[in-house]
């Protein structure tokens, strides 16, 4: 690994996630990080954007709660099965993780229609294709169309999802859960036990997703282990 700044930690802001909570978090700059460095950092609770790599410190919360499934542990429920026969002419591939034309656009669409947010290509290309440690980009095509895409790194454990994306019009299709249930079956191909989901923030509608998938792990930042959910188990 190159360490291009030294772990520091940010001034505390609004929450992105709880709107009466303060967010503050350490992060540093790396890059050439080799698969076991990455699962690392990953099975301690880190998340990464490119260089960028980082975790909640917040004073007095714990709320964002780092989550996996244990892929060759994972049972797929009626719901998820009956995703995979909707998007049964839905095609994936996976490949290495580059900027593609294709890509942004896909991205671009997701970003200004579900979250009104303006883009553009240096800051998409800084923050999803500027790779830092193995990485891999999937594809979803629908219609002979590129619908959706997902950013990938890799680890000696698992996959880790860094972020996904999908054009509003197919929305229809749950590709973001479709996803998911796709990129479990990869990583058990590769022999890895782990799908890295990221953070789960209980009471924001948007992770709600990130717990429908049984049995998954979450992280106890106190006692540094991961604990495994069953399903009629609730997250605390």
């Amino acid at each position: 690994m190159v360490l291009h700044q030294e772990i520091t930690y940010s001034n505390p802001v609004q929450c992105p996630y709880l709107p009466d909570k303060m967010f503050t978090q350490a992060y540093f700059f790396a890059s050439e990080l080799n698969h076991d460095e990455a699962e690392l950092l990953f099975s301690t609770g880190w998340r990464k954007f490119g260089y960028f790599f980082f975790r909640p410190v917040c004073v007095q919360c714990r709320m964002c709660i780092p989550v996996r499934i244990p892929v060759n542990q994972f049972k797929m429920s009626k719901s998820q099965k009956r995703l995979l026969k909707k998007n049964s002419t839905t095609n994936h591939s996976f490949g290495p993780l580059e900027y593609a034309d294709d890509v942004f656009s896909v991205y671009k669409d997701h970003s200004e229609i579900r979250f009104r947010k303006k883009v553009n290509r240096e800051e998409f290309k800084n923050n999803f294709c500027s790779i830092s440690c193995p990485s891999l980009l999937s594809r979803y095509y629908a219609d002979d169309e590129l619908v959706g895409a997902g950013f990938l790194d890799v680890s000696s454990g698992g996959l880790s999802s860094v972020y996904f994306v999908f054009r509003d019009r197919y929305r229809h299709l749950g590709l973001g859960n479709y996803s998911i249930l796709r990129e479990i079956e990869y990583c058990k191909e590769m022999g890895l036990d782990y799908y890295y989901l990221g953070y789960y923030v209980k009471g924001n509608a948007v992770m709600e997703y990130k717990i429908r998938f049984y049995p998954y792990e979450r992280y106890n930042w106190n006692l540094e282990v991961w604990e495994t959910i069953e399903k009629n188990e609730s997250i605390a």
